[in-house]
């Protein structure tokens, strides 16, 4: 039996059962509709391949599950899921009716503050803090702490246009590297 863990999966089961049945049914439709089925069953193919690639180049990031992920904060980093944890734990808290509106205030920035720090970008941000006289490229940041080169990317992007960070290049060379920004 195959073992379903992400989308690429279900895709790739939904595609060879629809081809299939569809196979199973031309056999069984009368000759004047075989034809224009025909054309169903090579066009229908042809959609999905092309569907998947718009999402592959415009939003690679949804094709991926939780597991597929060597920390699952990651998976929360790269589909932006942290800012709508916050909004659903303002909403709960407002429906306690227990807090003032400044401790909502506060417990969703503590919250905030905890899902950063967890996260990859809060990671690189502490290391790079502890080492400010040193740059980083986006492949030594993922050996460093054993994720993908594009986890990395993603987190580094955010840091810098939140101007906590800038990229360089090396002398002499076209290597981009990262470095924490000194704070004045």
């Amino acid at each position: 039996m195959i073992k379903i863990q992400n989308p690429l999966t279900i895709i790739a089961v939904f595609s060879g059962l629809a081809e299939t049945m569809a196979t199973v049914a031309l056999i069984k439709l009368p000759i004047e509709m075989q034809s224009i089925f025909i054309y169903f069953v090579m066009a229908f193919p042809t959609a999905i391949v092309a569907v998947f690639f718009l999402i592959l180049v415009f939003k690679n990031h949804v094709l991926y599950a939780p597991g597929d992920f060597s920390d699952e904060r990651l998976f929360l980093s790269v589909n932006k899921l942290n800012k709508t944890i916050e909004k659903e734990a303002e909403k709960i808290l407002k429906g306690t009716g227990k807090f003032s509106k400044e401790e909502i205030k506060q417990h969703t920035a503590d919250l905030k503050k905890a899902v950063f720090k967890s996260s990859i970008s809060g990671k690189i941000l502490s290391y790079l803090e502890e080492r400010p006289n040193e740059a980083f490229s986006v492949r030594a940041l993922g050996l460093i702490f054993s994720v993908s080169k594009r986890s990395i990317e993603v987190s580094i992007e955010e840091l810098e246009e939140q101007g906590l960070v800038q990229s360089g290049t090396e002398p002499g060379s076209r290597l981009k590297l990262w470095q924490i920004i000194e704070k004045k």
